[in-house]
């Protein structure tokens, strides 16, 4: 038990020594040959004032690989022939006159029956507007003349119920006024009679005092009598002004019910007039625009020209045959041009102009081109509502074929002289969104509010100017104040 005590006391002194040890050798200690430095690595780019826009991807397809197809939608006689097979064509060069006449009379019948329909729709929605105006102004006056005469009876009713109230009062004042009297003269000839029986008073004092009595009495009956025909008469003139008013009233309210309901059905009838007017529109523009493709590479003269220039590869029309949408009117070989379509949504249609640039980019031949749109549809797809766009570019585009799929990138709200970073270097915090720079070797928070953003880069609009030193590798790492070393992509 002893040596027990002795070993522990011992193990005990060496644990002090070893601590006393270890802090002395933290104190003295130095930095030693390849220790990292001090701060936190970052990389650091420099703010530059660039142009940004915003990009809009869609894909689509080729339509089209060098060879012109044209086609016509109708089935025409062909009444002379122009070239051959192997001739070089320019663009607009006529290949064949087809009869379009019976083409033609319809076109011609569609954009009038269009036209008077439109007319129509607007002559009867004119109509049906001054009309519903007027139905509306008539529930106008009908309820003002409605609370016109309310207010009217009401006043009469208020004046009305006055005069039977001051009737009242008068009879009332007026018996009471009596009944004090005739308590004085009965009194009086009271008095008078018990005089008499002492001798104090004659007899024809009590005579006169009984005929005051009666006058009195007389005099009473009248004029109550008249005060409460005045009371019964107020009365009848309050009930006949109620009655008046209650007749009036329902008469006046029937007449606004009557402009009520007359309102909805002008209305009724509008909704549904215009609607069938607007099936006619729809069913005359869905005419013209069928017989708008019949017509397409057809020109007024019925002349079928050509869309490009090029050589005559076939030919399918012959004079006095007919040609028909089901095989190409002529093949012509082009100069390679990579002509594409896609479908916009009507949020971007807006923003796209004919002759815009966009990146075209064909992943199965590995190219980005330069296209210029061409064509911007006027009517949305009424099943995907969406509007076709079309572009090309006359640049070689060897391997192209049509079909190939097609990634077409749109640049929209451009802005110019304006700083520009990778957008990989801000941060998002419940903040808002900030970067971080550095200064004199530390780093520095900065609040920063951002503009457009494009591929890869975002505007900063507040928060950065053009030279500062934007941290874009580690700024995750970073507080405000961390002292920081700048290495490249190499270290």
């Amino acid at each position: 038990m002893k040596q027990k005590k002795i070993f522990a006391a011992l193990l005990a002194g060496a644990l002090v020594l070893s601590l006393t040890a270890c802090q002395s050798g933290g104190e003295t200690s130095v930095p030693q040959e390849g220790d990292a430095p001090a701060g936190v690595a970052v990389q650091v780019q420099e703010v530059k004032v660039d142009t940004i826009s915003t990009e809009n991807k869609v894909s689509g397809r080729v339509a089209t690989d060098g060879q012109e197809s044209v086609f016509v939608s109708a089935n025409a006689r062909c009444t002379d022939v122009y070239v051959e097979v192997g001739d070089e064509v320019e663009a607009g060069t006529v290949l064949c006159t087809l009869d379009m006449s019976d083409t033609k009379s319809a076109l011609s019948n569609a954009t009038t029956s269009y036209k008077d329909t439109k007319q129509s729709y607007q002559d009867q929605e004119a109509l049906f507007d001054s009309q519903i105006a007027l139905a509306e102004k008539s529930i106008s006056d009908a309820e003002k003349s409605y609370q016109e005469q309310e207010a009217l009876f009401n006043s009469q009713i208020a004046l009305a119920e006055k005069a039977v109230s001051d009737a009242q009062k008068s009879y009332e004042e007026q018996a009471a006024f009596f009944d004090a009297q005739l308590a004085l003269a009965e009194k009086n000839v009271s008095d008078l009679e018990a005089l008499m029986e002492i001798g104090a008073a004659a007899q024809i004092e009590i005579d006169q005092a009984r005929l005051n009595l009666q006058s009195l009495q007389t005099t009473r009956s009248t004029t109550l009598t008249q005060l409460e025909t005045g009371v019964q008469n107020a009365q009848t003139n309050l009930q006949s002004i109620q009655t008046t008013k209650s007749t009036t009233m329902a008469q006046l309210e029937t007449g606004v019910q009557n402009a009520k309901t007359s309102l909805q059905s002008v209305q009724v009838s509008k909704s549904a007039t215009l609607s069938q007017l607007e099936s006619g529109m729809r069913t005359a523009e869905s005419n013209i625009d069928q017989l708008k493709t019949v017509m397409e590479n057809v020109d007024s003269k019925g002349n079928v020209v050509a869309p490009a220039a090029g050589k005559i590869l076939s030919l399918n029309a012959a004079k006095n045959s007919y040609v028909g949408p089901t095989a190409p009117v002529a093949v012509i070989d082009s100069a390679p041009r990579l002509e594409i379509s896609v479908m916009v949504s009507e949020s971007l249609v807006p923003r796209l102009s004919l002759q815009d640039e966009a990146d075209v980019t064909i992943s199965a031949l590995d190219l980005t081109v330069t296209g210029l749109i061409q064509e911007i549809d006027e009517k949305a797809n009424p099943q995907t509502k969406l509007y076709t766009v079309t572009l090309w570019t006359q640049e070689e585009v060897e391997g192209l074929r049509a079909g190939m799929f097609a990634d077409v990138t749109f640049r929209t709200d451009v802005s110019t002289d304006t700083i520009v970073i990778p957008t990989e270097a801000i941060l998002t915090t419940s903040e808002g969104q900030n970067v971080f720079v550095v200064e004199d070797g530390k780093a520095r928070y900065v609040p920063v509010v951002t503009g457009l953003t494009g591929n890869g880069v975002t505007e900063i609009t507040e928060g950065l100017s053009a030279g500062d030193q934007l941290v874009v590798v580690g700024q995750s790492y970073l507080t405000d104040g961390d002292p920081v070393r700048i290495v490249s992509g190499e270290d």
